[in-house]
């Protein structure tokens, strides 16, 4: 049986007691993380809907659109402190004439293209400010995600309601780094939330211009936020440190002092520690940090411990161990060379389907050792 009233009625009325709603269990269900704190979506869609009972959680609203496979799921009031559903809302029914913003959504989108992200931050601030949350998560549904791939409604929801402006440019930074026509952007647009004094700006943008392959710029920066004691100095200390330590194979006093630093409170410095400390002959101590950073989940420790307890220390058990933990992290390094260390003792079978491992996530090495074998 379905019941057609009015979106408004059924999400802002009383939902517990919808006349001539039969409770039925749908299943099987999986309650999506996106569903939390969402307020209630106020605009009348006049769509056919059914109530359903979920045990344990309250009722389960489905609103039906006019096509079966564009269905719009939503949660009415329940015991599990869900309110509604975003994620899936069909927001192809939302028109930019529903909404009363200047500038308008498609000129959003315009300035998006065209790169002006100045004043898409402050529009989609104004926005923010203007128009009810259900109403702006429609719309940005509905045109900014599709305009950059990769982006989602929460990221985007990240710059519209931050804090500050700066925030909210750290925000659209990071949000369109992940697309690679926009890198150069990302990188002003960190410059731009630096400069108006975003507390993370700083440390990210040195480690994209690091990644860019300008070294010259991010060392600048990260020496001013180690100099000036700016927030995110352990962040600089790791970055710097590793650039020294693993780039330019440093093991000096300055290296061992930014890393040491570090690793109080950032895990990515003990790989690079372990390295200064293994070039200066401090053996023991490499071991320990890799041990460590392999036993918190790091695949690059474990490969790092392996291949130093079998050239430093000539232990093939304690290698092996620590190329089977890397191995079991998914790491295809540690499969070739835990591959090659059986292979020198005869245990080819095992090799075998290490190699094929390791060459499956894309070690070269362990593929043209495959190769070799003729398998």
């Amino acid at each position: 049986m379905q019941v057609r009233r009015d979106l408004v009625d059924l999400l802002v009325g009383e939902h517990q007691s919808v006349a001539g709603a039969i409770p039925r269990f749908p299943g099987p269900w999986q309650i999506p993380r996106a569903v939390l704190d969402v307020p209630e979506y106020p605009k009348p869609l006049s769509l056919p809907y059914e109530v359903f009972q979920i045990p344990d959680c309250g009722e389960f609203v489905s609103l039906h659109a006019a096509q079966p496979e564009q269905e719009i799921w939503w949660w009415g009031r329940s015991s599990c402190s869900v309110v509604s559903m975003r994620s899936r809302l069909e927001v192809s029914r939302v028109t930019d004439e529903d909404f009363d913003l200047s500038p308008s959504f498609d000129e959003l989108v315009g300035m998006l293209r065209n790169r002006e992200l100045v004043r898409l931050v402050n529009a989609l601030r104004q926005a923010w400010d203007s128009v009810d949350e259900p109403t702006l998560a429609a719309a940005i549904q509905r045109w900014l995600v599709p305009a950059l791939a990769g982006s989602t409604f929460d990221a985007w929801s990240r710059v519209a309601g931050a804090r500050t402006v700066a925030d909210s440019l750290f925000n659209l930074a990071v949000l369109i780094w992940r697309t690679s026509e926009y890198e150069t952007d990302a990188v002003e647009t960190l410059r731009l939330a630096d400069r108006q004094g975003s507390e993370d700006a700083a440390s990210v943008l040195a480690e994209y211009l690091l990644w860019l392959d300008n070294p010259q710029a991010a060392v600048e920066i990260l020496d001013r936020i180690i100099r000036d004691r700016e927030p995110g100095i352990s962040r600089a200390q790791v970055f710097l440190g590793r650039y020294y330590a693993e780039e330019l194979r440093r093991s000096d006093e300055e290296t061992h002092a930014l890393l040491t630093a570090a690793v109080q409170s950032e895990p990515e410095a003990y790989v690079p520690l372990a390295r200064v400390e293994r070039s200066n002959g401090h053996i023991a101590e490499a071991a320990r940090l890799l041990e460590i950073a392999a036993a918190s989940g790091n695949p690059d420790a474990a490969v790092k411990l392996g291949n130093l307890y079998l050239d430093d220390l000539d232990d093939r058990v304690a290698a092996e161990t620590a190329y089977r933990v890397g191995v079991e992290l998914g790491d295809p390094y540690s499969a070739y060379n835990l591959g090659r260390l059986l292979d020198s003792v005869g245990r080819t079978s095992e090799s075998m389907s290490l190699y094929r491992l390791g060459a499956a996530g894309g070690d070269s090495n362990a593929a043209t050792r495959l190769q070799q074998l003729g398998k």
